[in-house]
């Protein structure tokens, strides 16, 4: 864990000069000279503009303060972080400052939109200059509602059994979270799991909801070791020492007393132990710590064993020295409320397996990974339904004709491979323009879990992971991406657009095109012609392109404005809706026509966008390389060299020099990449119907099938022969 800084260069009177509140009114404490605390109505300028509030007072290795954003006046949390002169020379600063900008923004690589309760700044502000003193993250309003465990637990200690294994329990979540998925910096990198590696009763946020608590991880060790004075002894984090934290978190969470003053040592926690806690709780907490072996080696090991642990008795109450020996009330109205409350938190408690095992080579953890479809064990016999979206990747692969080879289907070649999947029920799902239109971007999410929820499916597969609860599994077992595409013309006529967009757009300029704000190519420096702007009729792909491209909720509303008015006032043709320049189409054929026949008949340009797979042999149109915020752009495929296309490239003549960049797709840096998903509930009274599906999914076998089918296989797959094999022969 990281230690408190001691700063001892600065002769502060209270000892942390983190927590005092002296200001000579230069910015500084007029006593020992540290930077001061900031006084109400102090602006800090970032992207937007926040103003002090009040102190909150010592978090970390930094002081909090209640502020607000004067962009919209909404409430948030700013963290201060100070690199005082006297601690730190010019070298340690500026390299401070640059790793600090470095780790200003992380998300998920998949550009999933899930946080697992791990609390991320929206924004971080450095200092301006190397030299300048004070960093800052700003945290959304949500989490002036929390408090720190510490506080908690000064006012409600002790605690039942069911709430300890809750709490533990979501920690222990969050962190396999962070173990075990890949995140991306802003810098671009990626990385392959994170270690909180600074876990203590500060760093446990608690917020009260009804019924029962959430619980959140802040001060990861990524952002507060950079602030640690460079005098004092730091630690690399480990695994066994997250696991370790929450261990000795779990101690004070079990003691009795309400006055707990952390560390305490092994007496004080003897002495103050639980009298009624369960034998099988106090050695789940022993492996944690490692004074019982066989300590824990995963957070997954370490939560499936506290889901494992026996159940709570029914009338589990909060331990009291005084009142243990006291009868239980009588009272059957209230004794029936208690049965409620505790089947509410056992229920906390065994909300499922977690999230999903980070499936690439990367992961923290290895998944061994069958070759062929026969070597899945636990297929169930039936009855299994599955849903998709219907028009949708999925649905289109799996039964479409002649995509593999003549006269079959994906779901003819999975059944002969593996028989027991010939009972299955597989049922397109309908998605309506309404629901498009006029729901937020949640709801789909929403819809997922409800028919997951109820009887309709035993898993659903889907493009998209947002929104989906932690008590659902997410199986990714394939990506794909969207394209975005011009016609393509010949690279020597004078008006190839290509050419005058040097080969590629950014998301931001996209976002005008599709909003209607960019309404001529010169705005891009094209030729002077009227833009017309097409999209593909596909629900499920309409929502990761407004959840990628159009962001925020004008640019949306705009968006489903011209739907909406599309479906009820267009100008008809078979298949395809138009109003003015904007158009959707049923098919990507029908747009790709549009598009080259606008530039050969009519001179004018046209942009459309569709799925990747769908467009790879498409030599007449122009696949655009993609930008976002400043990065360089990413085109979605490559030539064999590992160059990038570019509008010299002859598309036509060409076909077998170039591919799609598996690679861009894989580590998702390709902004339009997204993710082919089983999404099941976590239901051991159900048959494991989506977890054993994706792993078929995930065979070599399977996974050369849908390589095949123009979709990005998770990994390389890194012999040719492998998917040239035949499958084993069914008896």
């Amino acid at each position: 864990m990281i230690p408190k800084p001691p700063y001892p260069q600065y002769a502060c009177p209270q000892g942390n000069p983190l927590t005092c509140t002296e200001d000579s009114g230069k910015g500084s404490c007029s006593v020992c000279h540290f930077p001061g605390v900031l006084s109400a109505k102090t602006k800090i300028n970032g992207q937007n503009q926040y103003e002090i509030v009040d102190f909150l007072g010592q978090r970390g290795n930094g002081r909090l303060y209640k502020a607000t954003n004067l962009s919209d006046q909404s409430a948030c949390v700013l963290k201060e972080y100070v690199l005082p002169q006297q601690t730190f020379n010019s070298s340690q600063m500026a390299e401070r400052r640059e790793a600090f900008i470095q780790r200003s923004g992380i998300s998920l690589a998949d550009g999933r939109a899930q946080n697992f309760r791990l609390v991320m700044p929206v924004e971080a502000i450095p200092s301006p200059l190397p030299s300048s003193e004070r960093y800052f993250l700003v945290y959304g309003g949500e989490y002036t509602h929390t408090t720190s465990l510490k506080q908690f637990l000064d006012h409600q200690s002790p605690l039942s059994v069911a709430t300890i294994r809750n709490i533990l329990s979501q920690i222990l979540q969050s962190l396999e979270f962070m173990h075990q998925q890949q995140f991306r910096w802003i810098s671009g990198q990626v990385q392959a799991g994170l270690l909180h590696g600074n876990l203590n009763l500060d760093s446990v946020l608690v917020a009260e909801k009804n019924p029962g608590l959430l619980v959140y991880l802040c001060d990861f060790y990524f952002w507060e070791s950079l602030f640690t004075s460079p005098f004092a002894p730091q630690s690399r984090p480990a695994i066994a020492q997250d696991l370790q934290a929450v261990g000795t978190i779990a101690e004070y969470l079990t003691t009795a007393s309400q006055d707990i003053q952390p560390p305490l040592d092994a007496t004080q926690i003897e002495s103050q132990s639980r009298s009624d806690l369960p034998l099988a709780d106090q050695q789940f907490i022993q492996r944690l710590t490692g004074e019982s072996a066989p300590p824990f080696e995963t957070s997954e090991q370490a939560r499936q064993a506290l889901l494992s642990l026996p159940p709570v008795p029914l009338l589990d109450r909060p331990f009291s020295p005084v009142t243990a020996q006291k009868s239980i009330p009588t009272h059957p109205f209230r004794w029936w409320m208690g049965l409620v409350f505790a089947y509410i938190f056992i229920g906390s408690v065994g909300i499922g397996w977690l999230y999903l095992r980070n499936q690439t080579k990367h992961s923290l953890v290895t998944e061994h990974i069958p070759c062929c479809i026969d070597q899945v064990a636990n297929v169930p016999t039936g009855p299994v339904q599955f849903l998709a979206e219907k028009q949708g990747t999925w649905d289109f692969l799996y039964t479409q004709p002649h995509l593999l080879k003549r006269n079959t289907t994906l779901q003819r070649e999975l059944n002969q491979a593996q028989a027991l999947l010939q009972s299955w029920q597989y049922q397109p799902m309908s998605v309506s323009q309404d629901m498009l239109a006029d729901n937020p971007p949640g709801a789909y999410g929403q819809k997922v879990m409800d028919l997951l929820n109820g009887d309709s499916a035993n898993f659903i597969i889907t493009n998209h992971a947002d929104n989906i609860d932690p008590s659902f599994g997410v199986k990714p077992f394939a990506y794909n991406g969207i394209a975005v595409f011009v016609a393509f013309g010949y690279a020597q006529r004078e008006n190839s657009l290509p050419r005058r967009l040097k080969g590629k757009i950014t998301l931001q300029q996209l976002r005008g095109l599709y909003t209607g704000k960019i309404k001529n190519w010169r705005e891009l420096g094209g030729p002077n012609r009227p833009v017309k702007v097409y999209f593909p009729n596909q629900d499920g792909l309409l929502r990761i392109f407004e959840r990628k491209v159009l962001v925020d909720e004008s640019s949306i509303a705009a968006f489903r404005k011209q739907i909406a008015t599309q479906v009820r006032t267009s100008r008809r043709i078979p298949d395809q809706t138009c109003v003015g320049s904007f158009c959707g189409f049923a098919s990507t054929t029908l747009q790709l026509r549009a598009v080259i026949k606008d530039f050969e008949d009519r001179d004018s340009f046209s942009i459309g966008f569709d799925e990747l797979n769908k467009v790879i042999n498409q030599c007449s149109v122009y696949p655009l390389a993609l930008a976002d915020k400043g990065k360089v752009a990413i085109s979605p495929f490559r030539l064999n060299n590992h160059r990038p296309i570019t509008p010299t490239t002859d598309l036509c003549n060409s076909k077998a020099s170039y591919s799609v960049n598996n690679q861009a797709l894989q580590n998702q840096t390709y902004p339009l990449a997204f993710s082919l998903n089983v999404v099941f509930a976590r239901d051991n009274r159900r048959q494991p119907a989506g977890q054993t599906f994706a792993n078929i999914l995930k065979t070599q076998e399977t996974q050369c099938w849908l390589q095949q089918l123009g979709l990005v296989p998770l990994r390389k797959i890194s012999a040719k022969s492998a998917c040239q094999a035949k499958p084993k022969t069914k008896p």
